[in-house]
């Protein structure tokens, strides 16, 4: 009944209900119903177990809503490690899961406008890691040039101090960055070449997030850390 080991490798979240409901149902299999028992389920017990005791009438209350953006971490991309999101981000966390949500819809949607909120729902999480890290807030601080109040993403994500501690998830985050900068929702033109900038194709995109695992995995395990 107990939580499973979190990791960022973690069995599908689907696996790791049936197996919570499974635990529950052997439980309740050898229930006195007709006197109450001292057991209750731990609180690192599996969502899922609470709100079947509720259907059941032994919880009064449903569970506490699980949070947008450990929701969309732990279900989509199996990433097991939670977070005290509103607590991490402080007055960003509204903002970051409005764009969490927004970036879901555009799953399905035009890939040029998916890749480009999604740097900046990247770029949102980077700056409140950055800024909060013993390792990174120096160096993060150092980058920001005035009057601007955060550095520059690119130069940032090329920084040797992020690089060095999140050698995945800067990486990942520069390629989305750069993508998003191609695009044609970014400039009209290329500074390079001075050709017109051209859409970002759906095989492109597909592409891009085959790396969002790996480098979320790694910023929210370093995240944990010091949280």
């Amino acid at each position: 009944m107990d939580a499973l080991p979190t990791t960022s490798f973690a069995p599908q979240p689907r696996r790791i209900i049936r197996v919570a409901r499974f635990s529950a149902a052997l439980l309740l299999d050898g229930w006195p119903w007709s006197s109450p028992v001292p057991w209750r389920p731990p609180k690192k017990a599996n969502r899922s177990v609470a709100l079947l005791l509720q259907a059941l009438g032994l919880r009064k209350r449903a569970p506490k809503k699980a949070g947008v953006l450990n929701v969309f971490f732990q279900s989509r991309h199996n990433i097991e490690v939670v977070l005290p999101w509103r607590k991490a981000l402080g007055k960003d966390w509204r903002e970051t899961e409005r764009r969490c949500l927004r970036f879901q819809r555009l799953l399905i949607g035009d890939p040029t406008a998916r890749i480009t909120l999604l740097d900046t729902f990247n770029e949102l999480l980077l700056q409140n890691l950055s800024s909060r890290h013993p390792a990174l807030r120096a160096a993060y601080t150092k980058a920001i040039r005035q009057p601007a109040k955060i550095p520059d993403l690119g130069n940032w994500l090329r920084n040797p101090v992020l690089t060095t501690q999140l050698p995945k998830a800067s990486k990942w985050f520069l390629e989305i960055h750069e993508a998003r900068i191609r695009g044609e929702l970014a400039h009209a033109k290329s500074k390079a070449s001075g050709k017109p900038t051209r859409p970002i194709c759906f095989r492109q995109a597909d592409k891009l997030l085959k790396g969002a695992q790996s480098a979320w995995a790694e910023m929210i395990i370093e995240w944990k850390k010091f949280r």
